[in-house]
């Protein structure tokens, strides 16, 4: 049996393509499609031999939702490089920024979970060894400057006070013959994946935090797979031109034992991975579970970046529920929307009952507007928030005063938003979202459980 993780990104997903019979129909096609001397210049100019034509360095040519995967030119031995293959780490952590995330990770350790973080480098960090930087379209990337930048907003959780991979620093220290990323792809390979779980383990079961949870062996079935690639897809779709699956072996774990049928779907699994594509390909789940000897809750989200798959995760309730013992959370570099740690604070805090809940309101809004009086007595403290409920799932913002709420483009919801309320905010606040709902609101007021 063949897997085919092909290209699992923001915009398509994996999909079975016949291989092509013989490789000189490769160079065939490209030159019907693109022209001898367009062709011919190409190859020999980006210093690689794979069939890619002009169009596919144009991002012009592109559709929109795949300029994410924008070519800028190719190495030796079938390697391709995109625009984000050199891309920048976000800054460390400082100031405003550090003080909500470390809100955010008391906030987890209250329900008595350990988030463990894993940044995934852009693949050039990694193997710029294999391709003629100058020849590269844009600016030279000064990859010394790229790898210290990654180090530091690494070190920046860590100095947080949470544990955080050096997925960079693993993948360097490994010989060149081992195939951290796919040279044809934006991802990571299950070798470096694999890795990177042992890393997760060693860290988590050198502290307390799966303590009194149940240990099991992982039954492991190894899978040939063949990827495709996210680079080859644009180079199939703007030069016509089928390049060559990438064989890989997956790994894919299999239920064993009383109970065991729960692996990767149990919501009262002690571990929780949230993360992009790369964590969609079962192998770092699996490893995961190999390492911990434990089940894993995968809820990553294709093209999720940074903020989808945690947001989603942490604002649909399955978190408050049953909320797991370790946090996995992968990600690519990437940005994320004002506010963000704030946010996450109060959806890990969740509803409030008692003596937290200010007030609450259930109706239909007026329009695009709904009021929420509040007690006279009332001055929102630092960390208080609003929770909404709506039946309308298509709302994906909400204001309250100048803060605003507004979900990633593919986090999932089930009509769940939370906003931060200012310190100070009195009398009666006026919510905005960002359509007019449907059917019914519920609005509700919270007071910080925390410190």
């Amino acid at each position: 049996m063949f897997l085919h993780w092909g290209i699992e990104d923001p915009t398509a997903r994996s999909r079975r393509i016949r291989p092509p019979r013989r490789g000189w129909a490769l160079l065939i096609a490209g030159l019907l499609t693109t022209g001898v001397g367009t062709f011919l210049a190409l190859s020999r100019n980006s210093g690689g031999t794979l069939p890619v034509c002009a169009a596919a360095y144009d991002e012009t040519r592109y559709d929109p939702a795949d300029t994410w995967a924008a070519l800028i030119g190719q190495g030796r031995d079938g390697w391709l490089f995109g625009k984000y293959s050199f891309a920048n780490s976000p800054p460390a952590m400082t100031g405003d920024e550090r003080r909500a995330f470390e809100r955010f990770r008391d906030a987890l350790r209250a329900r008595g979970t350990r988030l463990v973080v894993v940044v995934v480098p852009a693949k050039g960090l990694v193997r710029p060894d294999v391709v003629n930087l100058r020849s590269l379209r844009g600016p030279r990337p000064d990859i010394g400057f790229l790898r210290g930048r990654y180090e530091e907003f690494v070190g920046s959780f860590r100095a947080a006070g949470v544990d955080a991979v050096d997925v960079l620093g693993i993948a360097l220290a490994q010989p060149r013959d081992r195939l951290m990323y796919f040279r044809r792809d934006h991802h990571w390979t299950p070798l470096l994946s694999r890795l990177v779980a042992q890393d997760v383990a060693r860290r988590v079961l050198a502290s307390d935090a799966l303590n009194g949870t149940a240990a099991r062996d992982v039954l492991v079935e190894e899978q040939p797979a063949e990827r495709f690639g996210s680079y080859a897809e644009v180079v199939r779709k703007l030069c016509g031109v089928k390049l060559p699956d990438e064989p890989y072996t997956s790994r894919v774990a299999k239920p064993s034992g009383e109970g065991a049928a729960g692996l990767l779907t149990d919501e009262a699994a002690p571990v929780a991975l949230v993360g992009d594509s790369h964590s969609l390909e079962p192998s770092f789940a699996t490893d995961l579970m190999v390492n911990l000897r434990r089940d894993v809750v995968n809820e990553s989200i294709a093209g999720g970046g940074q903020q989808s798959a945690l947001e989603g995760y942490l604002l649909s309730g399955r978190y408050v529920a049953a909320p797991p013992r370790v946090l996995v959370w992968q990600f690519e570099g990437g940005s994320q929307l004002p506010g963000f740690y704030d946010r996450m604070t109060a959806a890990v805090e969740g509803p409030c009952e008692g003596p937290r809940r200010v007030t609450s309101v259930r109706g239909a809004a007026r329009g695009s507007l709904m009021q929420v009086p509040l007690p006279s007595a009332y001055r929102a403290g630092a960390g208080d928030y609003l929770r909404a409920r709506l039946a309308d799932l298509s709302v994906r913002e909400l204001r309250v005063g100048e803060t605003e709420a507004r979900l990633g483009d593919r986090s999932k919801t089930d009509g769940r938003l939370v906003v931060p309320l200012a310190p100070g905010t009195r009398g009666t606040l006026t919510v905005t979202f960002g359509s007019a709902p449907r059917g019914d609101v519920t609005l509700e007021v919270c007071r910080s459980g925390l410190t």
